[in-house]
C-alpha cells in the first residue's frame, strides 16, 4: 500500500507540476558518471546513494526482511521508478488523460513487482 500510495504521489505531483517535474527528473542524471571512482561503465549504480531512490530501496530492504520475495532491492526500486516516471511523463505530454486513468495503468503495470512486495 505504501509503495502504491508513492507511486500514485509521483504521478499526481508530476501531473500539478509540469515545469518543475520536467526539470528535476527529464534531465539527465548522470548515473554512469565518467569521473574515476564513478560507476563502471556497463554497471548500474548502487541505488542507496541516488536521491530519490534511496527511500525506495530502504522501503523494498525492509519488506524483503519481512520475508516478501523482493529479489534484489535496487533492481526492483529501479523498476518501480521506470514504470512511475513512464506514468508521470504521458500526465505532463497528454494533460487530458484522466488521473484514475493514469493510476489504473500504474497499477497494472507495477502489479508484478508490487504483489512481491506484499507476501
Amino acid at each position: 500500500a505504501d509503495l502504491r500510495g508513492r507511486g500514485e504521489a509521483y504521478v499526481a505531483w508530476a501531473k500539478a507540476h509540469p515545469a518543475t517535474y520536467r526539470q528535476l527528473f527529464m534531465t539527465p542524471m548522470n548515473l554512469l558518471d565518467p569521473r574515476p571512482g564513478a560507476t563502471p561503465p556497463g554497471q548500474l549504480p548502487d541505488f542507496h546513494e541516488v536521491p530519490g531512490l534511496d527511500g525506495l530501496v530502504r522501503d523494498l530492504e525492509r519488506a524483503a526482511a519481512a520475508g516478501a520475495p523482493v529479489g534484489d532491492p535496487s533492481l526492483a526500486a529501479f523498476a518501480l521508478w521506470a514504470i512511475v516516471h513512464g506514468f508521470a511523463c504521458p500526465s505532463i505530454t497528454e494533460p487530458d488523460i484522466p488521473f484514475d486513468f493514469l493510476v489504473a495503468g500504474l497499477h497494472r503495470a507495477s502489479a508484478g513487482i508490487l504483489r512481491a512486495s506484499e507476501v
